[in-house]
């Protein structure tokens, strides 16, 4: 038997709930394995794990710090 195909609403439901569980720093390991925990807790399984960043500075390499660089290549 197939899936049903989710609807726009049924994706933005089951964001809404993800989001609920965590909003956190991907580069923090603990609490990406805490999020896991969690997503399984609720849904009672977890097929995939997408950990998503992006980083956006604008400027002259020169005006950053060593621990703003540091922290874009910790991605």
């Amino acid at each position: 038997m197939q899936d049903p195909i989710a609807t726009e609403r049924d994706l933005d439901q089951a964001k809404a709930r993800v989001e609920a569980i965590f909003k956190g720093d991907v580069r923090d390991q603990d609490a990406q394995a805490w999020a896991m925990e969690q997503a399984v807790n609720v849904f009672d399984s977890l097929d995939i794990t997408v950990a998503k960043a992006g980083v956006s500075p604008t400027g002259a390499i020169a005006e950053f710090s060593s621990e703003e660089i540091s922290s874009w290549s910790d991605m």
